[in-house]
């Protein structure tokens, strides 16, 4: 269950092993006062969708809408784009 759920995050088998294995040191350190929560299981799963969640790739952590149609288009030529060189006088700003 906790690797079908990194692996759908990750996408990969060797990042959600990872992201598990890392997932339940975490709860193994905590495991005594995990104990003492009245929802244990929850607590396990928000430290294991944190730690899946902060193994992401980092072009994937980039919100949906951004790379997206239609701005997803414009956003990627803008980030290609060269910059323009500019006609003002050295030291000169804009109004």
């Amino acid at each position: 269950m906790f690797h079908e759920y990194a692996l759908a995050i990750l996408h990969t088998n060797d990042r959600a092993e990872k992201a598990v294995h890392r997932a339940f040191l975490e709860i193994l350190r905590h495991w005594d006062s995990l104990l003492t929560e009245p929802d244990l299981q929850e607590q396990i799963w928000q430290i294991m969708r944190r730690v899946v969640i902060g193994r992401r790739p980092r072009d994937s952590r980039q919100p949906r809408h951004w790379t997206s149609p239609p701005l997803g288009g414009a956003v990627q030529a803008i980030a290609k784009a060269k910059p323009r060189s500019s006609n003002r006088a050295p030291g000169k700003t804009l109004p």
